[in-house]
């Protein structure tokens, strides 16, 4: 509290009825008051500033994928079953709109999905996960069914809306997964697999070709 503060707090209470130490605590209060929202506008500004706006959902221009600090590459909406499913954001060590290149490359990378309804539960995204790898592989799960299977069992929490399911690649450990922040799951699996998994947004047969194009913004986006 400022000095003024406490010697009005002091000289109320030895003459409580006096009007100027009344007054002196009533200024007090306006000015924490105004202190407090400056703080609060200052930190809301701080935020703005280091993430980006997609479909309604704040996307952080950074993150990390072990030691490696990776970037915003894009971001975009996924319908599903005639419902806007998730908005999915691609984080890079640089930024790239070469597909092929992120698929096979062998570095730390990232998607990031944002439950955007309230209709896409656990067995819904286990399902479209699925369906992805099917898509991906021309049909052909069996080179890839043990590490999707560690992947689909790691999805054994509810999902709801406003959710945020993270599937983070580093060539030491694998594919970490998780959920609300919480990692999930640990898949080591191996280069087909990792291909296989990123391919499911990015690759020439892509769960969504829109999405494909808007997560592939690179300098772009």
């Amino acid at each position: 509290m400022r000095p003024t503060g406490v010697i009005a707090c002091w000289v109320l209470v030895l003459f409580p009825g006096l009007p100027f130490a009344q007054e002196q605590l009533r200024s007090q209060a306006d000015i924490v008051q105004v202190e407090n929202a400056q703080g609060d506008s200052m930190q809301s500004q701080e935020a703005a500033i280091n993430t980006r706006k997609v479909s309604g959902v704040r996307l952080k221009e950074r993150m990390t994928a072990g030691d490696q600090e990776l970037l915003l590459n894009g971001a975009g909406k996924r319908r599903y079953f005639f419902v806007d499913a998730y908005v999915a954001a691609l984080y890079l060590p640089r930024l790239s709109q070469d597909s092929q290149t992120i698929i096979n490359a062998q570095e730390p990378m990232a998607i990031s999905l944002h439950i955007t309804s309230d209709r896409i539960t656990r067995e819904r995204m286990v399902d479209s996960i699925r369906d992805g790898f099917k898509q991906a592989l021309g049909g052909d799960l069996e080179p890839v069914q043990r590490y999707l299977d560690e992947l689909l069992a790691a999805f054994h929490r509810k999902i709801r809306e406003g959710d945020q399911v993270q599937l983070i690649y580093t060539p030491e450990t694998g594919v970490e997964i998780r959920h609300n922040g919480d990692t999930v799951g640990q898949v080591a699996g191996d280069a087909r697999f990792k291909q296989a998994l990123f391919a499911i947004w990015l690759g020439d047969n892509p769960v969504q070709s829109g999405l494909r194009r808007e997560l592939l913004q690179g300098a772009d986006f």
